[in-house]
């Protein structure tokens, strides 16, 4: 009975193998340790439990770390250089065993192929018996019953060689909670119901008894640092599947490998390509290097987004989409891409069929940031989020704090804390994470110190109103400006008081979209001198209305938009602004003197109105975004007297 390196059952047959008392224990064997070479005999999810090291000689590592830190390091140190003294039976004669009262043989046979990276060269497993075939056949149960893994519901990331042509174990990861990636919830439900459906034991059927091609495929675009790669984890261990990667520029896959390639995946498997855009694969016509459009930068944290990937390789366009959808396409399995700039990725490889569903991963809102603030106290739980709204607004967490002396009330109030301190759309929940690990066995101490920790990471991006712009524009692309080492667009917006209204109550004017309303705005233009003249010009643009002067800038903020499938990073700085007023005959009626001077946009905008400050936190009129918070915070910034009065 052979079992060639290439089957799946190979890695099944080792494991097997090295659980055989009598076999282990062969005369002619390998000794080799874990740190001079990597095998699949040497992985440690197949045979980490071969090693000739006494378990009571192995130190107490928390407790030596604790009493002398530098004495554990230097320990650990010395295993890692020595690794686990491992032996395996030797490549070439037979090793015979006995199994259930049987003699039978075992031999590691090198194959002529072409040697990978991984060992000397591929092999051939074969088992022999002098006995009736049926011992083989029990081997071959035995052999099947076997987990690759120690866990099973480890997942193995496999990637794609062409030399040899196969899918080679390149890392085993512990499985990973939903709950562990922070994203936006209902993108998250979105994602997570799209899957399950997919993978229902019903949906395949239906697929093929109605002639549809039984796959799915996924893209997830937004910028770096948002948890694209981490929810594809996640995902993979919530179906308990592997996932199969390769890179689309390595030199040795061609259109024909790339097509084995995807034959060679299992029916039940996630195939994920990460970074596509960078991935050199052409667009129709050649297009590979050409700049992002002014409203096509990623996040506001990174700058790494604009690589074009203006390295090709050797894979056409059309043969990546052959593998994903052509007449021999492999099924059954979820194809996932992740990207950072979906604009750059030619239409065709995102048309229905081959992408049948577009996820936007922005940075952290409100409820993103109260889940990752949870993440380091709260015990890991098998569920899709940290916390959850509840129907009156408050966030429920649903797990317990790791430490006893931790109460749940108290960090429900520091996550609140932590929350309102960082403004939506500003932050990855990497760079939050990242915050977070820094205090994480100090929940108090990371809600109190966020505070200066965001000023200190918003403060670099201010810019003075009157400040000369054009020495920050991006060459190229003249509404891009660059600020510390980022390419943002800057969006500007202003919070209008009707100050001579005579009812002494400050009125605030809001332009009515379909479905929200916003205050007058927009972005800064390649014609504005200065934040000032943009702001001018917006306002007059969406209302019609004269800015006068500015009378105070209030907290600088960052978003980031999916418009259009294009992640707009934006800087947006809010103004107390002020108006030409115009003289009205005093018997108009009371708040209304300002109404004449409004002079919509009636391509944009169905309305206005002049808003109290009850009025918008009671939601009498929705307001877009996160710009109800920032109104409330112009009235409270904002007493009566300070405003121009008639």
């Amino acid at each position: 009975m052979e079992i060639p390196s290439y089957d799946n059952l190979y890695r099944s047959a080792i494991r097997w193998t090295t659980r055989q008392p009598t076999l282990s224990k062969t005369d002619q064997f390998v000794i080799f340790t874990k740190a001079s070479f990597s095998s699949p005999w040497d992985d440690g999810d197949i045979n980490n439990d071969q090693y000739d090291d006494d378990p009571n000689d192995i130190f107490d590592d928390e407790r030596l770390f604790e009493h002398n830190p530098r004495e554990y390091w230097f320990k650990r140190r010395c295993r890692d250089a020595h690794g686990g003294l491992k032996s395996t039976p030797s490549q070439g004669p037979i090793h015979w065993f006995r199994y259930r009262g049987h003699d039978v043989g075992f031999q590691r046979r090198v194959s002529k192929e072409s040697s990978g990276p991984w060992f000397a060269a591929p092999e051939t497993l074969t088992f022999y018996t002098y006995d009736d075939r049926g011992v083989l056949d029990d081997i071959m149960h035995d052999i099947r019953e076997t987990p690759v893994k120690k866990n099973p519901r480890d997942i193995t990331v496999y990637t794609g060689l062409s030399q040899p042509l196969s899918w080679v174990p390149m890392a085993t990861k512990s499985p990973r909670f939903l709950s562990s990636v922070a994203l936006d919830q209902e993108v998250k439900m979105d994602i997570v119901k799209d899957v399950t459906e997919f993978f229902d034991p019903r949906t395949e059927p239906f697929y093929k008894e109605r002639g549809i091609p039984y796959r799915r495929g996924i893209a997830l675009y937004g910028p770096p640092g948002t948890g694209k790669s981490s929810l594809c984890h996640a995902i993979a261990s919530m179906l308990c599947m592997d996932i199969y990667t390769f890179s689309l520029g390595s030199s040795g896959l061609n259109d024909n490998t790339l097509s084995d390639l995807f034959q060679k995946c299992p029916e039940r498997s996630i195939v994920l390509l990460e970074d596509i855009d960078a991935a050199g694969v052409p667009k129709r016509g050649g297009d590979i290097s050409s700049e992002p459009s002014q409203e096509a930068t990623g996040g506001v944290e990174n700058a790494e987004t604009h690589n074009t990937g203006s390295e090709q390789g050797n894979i056409s366009l059309s043969g990546l989409l052959n593998v994903i959808d052509g007449v021999a396409a492999k099924e059954g399995r979820l194809l996932f891409i992740t990207t950072n700039h979906i604009d750059r990725l030619d239409p065709a490889l995102l048309r229905a069929g081959r992408v049948d569903m577009k996820a936007f991963i922005g940075y952290a809102n409100d409820l993103m940031a109260r889940e990752l603030f949870y993440k380091p106290y709260l015990v890991p739980k098998d569920t899709q989020f940290m916390a959850v709204r509840q129907e009156n607004g408050t966030i429920q967490p649903l797990s317990e704090p790791v430490s006893d002396e931790w109460e749940p009330n108290d960090l429900d109030r520091l996550a609140n804390q932590f929350a309102s301190n960082i403004p939506p759309g500003w932050f990855s929940p990497a760079s939050l994470e990242g915050y977070l690990l820094r205090h994480k066995n100090d929940p108090v101490s990371a809600a109190c110190s966020v505070k200066e920790w965001v000023d200190q990471k918003i403060s670099s991006f201010k810019i003075g109103h009157g400040q000369e712009l054009s020495s920050l524009r991006v060459s190229g692309s003249p509404c891009q400006f660059r600020l510390h080492g980022e390419s943002l667009s800057i969006s500007v917006s202003a919070v209008i008081f009707d100050a001579a209204n005579g009812s002494g109550e400050l009125r605030v004017v809001l332009l009515q979209r379909a479905s929200h309303w916003e205050l007058p705005g927009g972005t800064v233009g390649s014609t504005d001198s200065t934040i000032y003249a943009a702001l001018k010009r917006k306002i007059l643009e969406k209302s019609g209305l004269e800015l006068s002067r500015i009378n105070n800038e209030l907290e600088i903020r960052a978003q980031t938009r999916n418009k259009e499938e294009i992640c707009v990073a934006f800087l947006c700085i809010f103004y107390v602004s002020q108006i030409e007023a115009p003289r009205f005959p005093d018997e108009l009626p009371l708040g209304r003197k300002c109404d004449e001077s409004v002079r919509i946009n009636a391509e944009k905008h169905q309305g206005f109105t002049w808003a109290t400050e009850d009025e918008v936190r009671n939601d009498v009129y929705p307001v877009l975004g996160d710009q109800k918070a920032t109104i409330l915070e112009a009235f409270a910034a904002t007493p009566r007297s300070s405003l121009w009065q008639l």
